[in-house]
């Protein structure tokens, strides 16, 4: 009974599956991911359309290959080229589609019209009409990007492709998440400036208050609040008054703002406007006033 059981659910999910799948070809898939990037949308177009840049922010991608002997797959793409991608799991599982550039439009800053608040927008599109057979076809890649002010850019990803198989669409939410570190993290990681021996170090401090910001949370809330104690404060973080509690949480938090503002110079320009070190300038502000309140304190 036991194995008529397991047969049946088999048969259900077999019958189930090719019927959905029957169904696909009339319901493409589409996916959108977006971020802000911290480059230029020439320099982030220059960078897109060359393949030979896909693997280090594609994770699902391994390598690219040549389909004309003599691309320069370092190269930015121009309409017509086309260029073999290897992904899946090679040589378990190995996958590979040829993509074509359809389109290609670079940012031009000179045709941005400030009077009408428009900024420099660029398109980027390949399209892959047959691409894995007998899993997906019809498969398009489109980037959209747009100046997002301070130096940065707004870039939108359209992923497009009809399935051909089940798989295809349960391999929709692995997508989803390989197209948000793409954009989200793999992207600006790629782009980012090769940092000076000072950067390197006012990084490193930023992480080292986050790490101090969340023990002295622990500590005041948990740990006794040994260091207020070691600070000179006539009580505990739970016998302080309502604003000297305030203002320890505050200082608590210096700690992991400085690291988010540190990790994120789009920011810094957006309020500085310029790169700078909001955060430590911030922890350092607030840790000399929480010092100077707790000297008044102590005085009184």
């Amino acid at each position: 009974m036991f194995y008529l059981s397991i047969l049946f659910f088999l048969c259900f999910c077999r019958h189930t599956c090719f019927a959905y799948s029957s169904n696909l070809a009339a319901s493409p898939i589409r996916l959108t991911a977006k971020s802000t990037i911290d480059v230029s949308p020439t320099r982030l177009h220059r960078f897109l359309a060359s393949p030979a840049n896909w693997p280090t922010i594609v994770l699902s991608s391994q390598s690219v290959e040549r389909v004309v002997p003599g691309t320069d797959l370092s190269h930015p793409f121009e309409v017509g080229d086309e260029v073999r991608e290897l992904f899946g799991l090679p040589p378990i599982f190995p996958l590979s589609v040829t993509w074509r550039c359809v389109a290609s439009e670079p940012p031009n800053p000179a045709t941005s019209d400030d009077a009408l608040g428009t900024a420099s927008r660029g398109a980027l599109e390949f399209v892959a009409s047959e691409g894995v057979p007998g899993i997906a076809s019809a498969c398009v890649m489109r980037f959209t990007l747009r100046d997002s002010g301070c130096g940065g850019s707004d870039v939108v990803l359209h992923m497009e492709y009809r399935p051909e198989s089940f798989v295809s669409v349960l391999a929709v939410p692995a997508l989803v998440a390989d197209n948000a570190l793409a954009l989200k993290v793999l992207l600006p990681a790629a782009l980012r400036p090769v940092r000076s021996r000072r950067e390197t170090f006012l990084r490193l401090m930023g992480t080292l208050y986050f790490f101090a910001g969340v023990a002295h949370l622990w500590d005041c809330l948990w740990g006794g609040s040994q260091l207020l104690l070691a600070a000179g404060s006539p009580s505990s973080f739970w016998d302080l008054p309502g604003d000297g509690q305030w203002l320890a949480v505050i200082w608590c938090a210096a700690g992991p703002l400085s690291f988010f503002f540190d990790q994120n110079e789009f920011y810094c320009r957006q309020i500085l406007g310029r790169s700078g070190t909001l955060g430590l300038w911030f922890c350092g502000g607030v840790v000399c006033h929480f010092a100077a309140s707790v000297c008044v304190i102590i005085c009184r």
